[in-house]
C-alpha cells in the first residue's frame, strides 16, 4: 500500500474506534494492533490537511466539532462530490430529478436522430446508452434510491426506448414487449 492509502485506512479506523467506548490509550492500543494485523506502517507526518479546503458534513443532527491545527472545520449542509450533491439528510431527490431532466433535454435535442428512418434501431439504442443514459446515471453511486425513484428511472428508460421504437403510450404495448422488440433487458 502506498502512504496515502495507509493513512486513509488509519484515519477511517480512528473514526470507527472513536465511536466505540474506551480510554484514549485503549483506542491507541487497538489502532496499533489493527495496523500491525493489516501490515500497515504508521507514519503520522504523511497526511497534510488544508484546513481552508476541508469541510464537514454531519447527518442525523449530529453536532460535529473537529479541530485541525487548532482551527475548527467549517460545517456545511450540502457537499458537491464528483458532480453529485450530497446533502446532510442523505436524500438525493434533487440530484436525481436534475439528472433525469438533463437526460430528457438530451433526448429532446436528438429528436431528429430518433425520427430518422436511415439510422438502424440498434444504432439509436447505442446512442441512447452512450449519450443519454451515461448522463443520467453519472454519480449514481452516491444516490440513495427509494421505490419511487426506481420507478421513475424505469419509466425514463422505457420512455426513451418507446421514442426510439416509435411506440406510443396509447398503443397499449407492455414494457416487456418494448424490451423484447428492442432486444434488451432492463439496464438502468
Amino acid at each position: 500500500m502506498d502512504a496515502i492509502c495507509c493513512n486513509f485506512y488509519r484515519y477511517r479506523l480512528v473514526a470507527k474506534l472513536h465511536q466505540e467506548s474506551g480510554s484514549q490509550s485503549d483506542i491507541r492500543r487497538r489502532l496499533t494492533e489493527s495496523c500491525i494485523r493489516q501490515k500497515i506502517t504508521i507514519r503520522p507526518s504523511l497526511l497534510l490537511i488544508n484546513v481552508d479546503k476541508t469541510k464537514v458534513i454531519a447527518s442525523n443532527g449530529i453536532v460535529c466539532r473537529i479541530l485541525i491545527q487548532n482551527e475548527q472545520l467549517e460545517k456545511v449542509d450540502t457537499f458537491p462530490y464528483l458532480g453529485s450533491l450530497i446533502t446532510e439528510d442523505g436524500e438525493c431527490t434533487t440530484e436525481f430529478r436534475s439528472r433525469l431532466n438533463r437526460g430528457l433535454a438530451i433526448v429532446a435535442s436528438l429528436q431528429q436522430i430518433w425520427k430518422s428512418h436511415s439510422i438502424p434501431i440498434s444504432m439509436k439504442i447505442r446512442l441512447m446508452k452512450a449519450l443519454v443514459w451515461s448522463v443520467v446515471m453519472y454519480g449514481c453511486e452516491s444516490w440513495t434510491l427509494r421505490k419511487i425513484e426506481e420507478t421513475r428511472l424505469d419509466a425514463f428508460e422505457m420512455k426513451g426506448l418507446r421514442k426510439i421504437l416509435w411506440v406510443s403510450w396509447t398503443a397499449k404495448k407492455t414494457n416487456e414487449w418494448v424490451l423484447h422488440k428492442a432486444g434488451l433487458k432492463r439496464e438502468l
